[in-house]
């Protein structure tokens, strides 16, 4: 048996990431690793963020989580048919910049780049785009009482510049793939297979 791919859904909040986890894993067999436990997270992670406090800690805790499921991930490359990942260790360094200040944003990136130089990246990145009106639907759709106000503006916006600079990094050995999520139906199945053709499993 062939080594499974790892395959990892990248993307600001609010964008699918977690549905399309799912819907993937339904479609190929694949084993997905979720960011949260069913797309909920601890209570302390939740009042973090609506409360826009301990950004550092929420950092921590999100670099944490993806590390571990990658690691997860190679160790499950041999008895899978392929792994998917909501999320990746990249995720969390959106967030140094747009978060922290000061000597916690220095100690962030010093943590970033270690990471850059000593992880491996996924065999094929899925990147996630929303626009205003996508990102209203699915905060919306998904009860989240902390995804309010000028979220888009203030969080979404600067996350994907910050993603779109650093696919500059993404090794040719990785397959990075970006999706217009305004203009793709997860619940339709003819999207599902089209995305499917173009990752080229």
């Amino acid at each position: 048996m062939s080594k499974g791919k790892i395959v990892a859904v990248i993307g600001a909040p609010r964008s699918g990431k977690s549905f399309l986890v799912n819907k993937l894993a339904e479609t190929l067999d694949f084993y997905p690793f979720l960011e949260g436990q069913g797309d909920v997270f601890p209570d302390f992670i939740e009042n973090d963020i609506k409360n826009n406090q301990n950004s550092l800690r929420r950092i921590l805790w999100f670099r944490n989580k993806q590390i571990d499921h990658f690691l997860e991930a190679i160790d499950l490359q041999e008895s899978k048919s392929g792994i998917l990942l909501d999320t990746f260790w990249i995720d969390y360094q959106m967030y140094v910049d747009v978060l922290l200040e000061g000597y916690d944003k220095s100690v962030a990136q010093e943590m970033a780049q270690i990471d850059l130089k000593s992880l491996q990246w996924p065999d094929i990145i899925l990147y996630l785009k929303n626009n205003e009106a996508g990102t209203r639907k699915f905060i919306e759709l998904g009860g989240r009482d902390f995804d309010t106000g000028n979220f888009y503006k203030d969080i979404i916006v600067p996350l994907q510049e910050k993603y779109e600079r650093v696919f500059d990094l993404v090794p040719s050995t990785t397959t990075l793939i970006t999706l217009d999520r305004s203009e793709m139906d997860f619940e339709n199945k003819e999207d599902i297979i089209k995305l499917i053709k173009k990752m080229d499993l």
